[in-house]
């Protein structure tokens, strides 16, 4: 009796464990520049806002905000803000022809150089995306209510 109570226990361990760790890990929000976020690959730009693009990820069904911003060594690099749901509910706006200072993670997005960013300034005031770890400000943030940060 003693050794079918242990196994129960062990079985019992063997298929929570994989659904508590998947639950931590969270659903939804989770896009690929959440998994690239590199904390030591974090660099600091200066540029022009060449262009907004939303993405859309269809195996995630979740639209982007990217700045495609010129550098002042005059290259184009796209850099990825977070979920338009969320960018959207911001009161901090972009536009074509913005100043921009970007502090994000230098990363490759398919095959070509990108930032996810973590703050965007733009004149006086500051949009904070990620924290010091690189956890998105959208996590947990309930599309109903506004959770400013800028």
């Amino acid at each position: 009796m003693k050794k079918i109570i242990k196994l129960l226990s062990i079985l019992s361990f063997a298929i929570i464990l994989p659904i508590t760790l998947a639950a931590q890990k969270g659903k939804g929000d989770n896009s690929n520049s959440d998994r690239l976020y590199d904390v030591s690959t974090v660099v600091t730009i200066t540029g022009n806002v060449e262009n907004i693009e939303h993405h859309f990820n269809e195996s995630k069904k979740v639209e982007g905000v990217h700045l495609m911003v010129k550098t002042e060594e005059e290259k184009l690099i796209s850099v990825h803000l977070g979920p338009a749901w969320y960018i959207d509910n911001q009161d901090l706006k972009f536009g074509e022809g913005d100043d921009v200072v970007i502090k994000g993670s230098k990363v490759e997005y398919e095959t070509k150089p990108a930032i996810i960013a973590a703050e965007v300034e733009k004149g006086d005031f500051v949009l904070k995306l990620r924290d010091q770890s690189g956890i998105p400000a959208w996590k947990g943030w309930r599309k109903k209510g506004k959770n400013r940060v800028n």
